[in-house]
């Protein structure tokens, strides 16, 4: 009987593609959204969507076996717990990552054996260029990845301000911090603080337009720079947030070293990340050729920068706050 449990175990595994395709198919279909205002029959669902009732009917009876959607007893398809975090407008929405999955990163996966046996990233097997350069080149799969990249990281920058006591210090700096949302949400909780964001000219514009349209921007300078070579010598705080996770370790080291050279002797950097679990640290391998790290990995990297971990927090959202100082 352990045997049978086993194989049924293992074979529902090996149907995870099959999982990560349904889950795309309703999110693309905004299948969520259309039963927002109550539980639709199959034909009406169909109708919403543009899709075929019998298809549909077998890929939504089959999400509903995982508890994603419900079938009622007269038949009608409502939306449950889990399936309302597939709305597109619902907060820590997971429809942006649901449509990555399926798209790009899908046939990406396709190729891991490549990766395993011959090196490099699935991506660059599979698309024939590193995932970043694809994502230069083709606008709506930018779109896609960065609302995704987006939703997580307002979600781990809440958390990570909630977990970290910013009081004591005057000026944080921000380093590679995207669009903002990190020195956002610390500026928002923390009304005495300056700020500054040091990142790429794309990024950098968007940041500036993010603290305008919230009031933030006479409290925070946005700086252009490459955070691989130099960071302004600014600020008692840093922070990397989101930032290690996606580069292998001699990137991460560049930014590490670059970090540690603008630091003044009294200065700390907070490294927010994710809490190293082994599958995304496999979509790492394929994808973007970053790596999740363990703590004893993370204070290897951290030693070889010249750099001290002090102390772990766990914000309760999936990452960890490390607080770092010169050595």
């Amino acid at each position: 009987m352990a045997e049978l449990d086993e194989r049924a175990r293992l074979g529902a595994l090996m149907g995870g593609f099959a999982v990560t395709q349904m889950l795309y198919v309703a999110a693309r279909l905004n299948l969520a959204d259309h039963l927002a205002r109550g539980p639709l029959t199959y034909e009406q669902l169909a109708a919403e969507c543009g899709a075929r009732p019998d298809p549909l009917r077998r890929v939504v009876s089959a999400l509903a076996g995982t508890g994603v959607f419900e079938i009622g007893e007269d038949g009608r398809v409502g939306n449950t717990l889990m399936s309302a975090l597939l709305r597109s407008g619902a907060p820590d929405s997971l429809r942006p990552l649901a449509l990555l999955y399926g798209e790009e990163h899908y046939h990406a996966m396709a190729e891991l054996l490549s990766a395993v046996t011959r090196g490099g990233t699935a991506f660059e097997h599979a698309y024939r260029k590193s995932h970043y350069s694809y994502l230069a080149s083709n606008a709506d799969a930018a779109r896609a990845y960065h609302d995704a990249v987006n939703v997580e990281t307002a979600r781990s920058a809440e958390a990570a301000v909630r977990a970290y006591d910013f009081s004591g210090a005057e000026m944080v700096v921000d380093v590679g911090g995207r669009e903002g949302h990190l020195i956002r949400a610390v500026l928002r909780a923390n009304r005495g603080l300056k700020g500054m964001l040091v990142e790429s000219s794309g990024f950098a514009t968007k940041a500036q337009s993010r603290l305008r349209a919230e009031g933030l921007d006479d409290r925070c300078d946005v700086q252009v720079a490459d955070i691989f070579e130099a960071v302004p010598s600014a600020g008692d705080i840093y922070m990397l947030g989101g930032v290690l996770h996606a580069l292998d370790d001699e990137r991460a080291l560049c930014v590490l070293r670059a970090c540690r050279k603008a630091m003044a002797p009294q200065a700390k950097l907070l490294i927010v990340d994710p809490q190293p679990i082994p599958l995304a640290d496999v979509i790492g391998l394929a994808v973007s050729g970053g790596r999740v790290r363990t703590i004893p990995a993370q204070t290897a990297l951290l030693t070889e920068a010249g750099l001290k971990l002090m102390r772990v927090l766990a914000t309760g959202a999936g990452n960890s706050v490390l607080e770092t100082c010169s050595s």
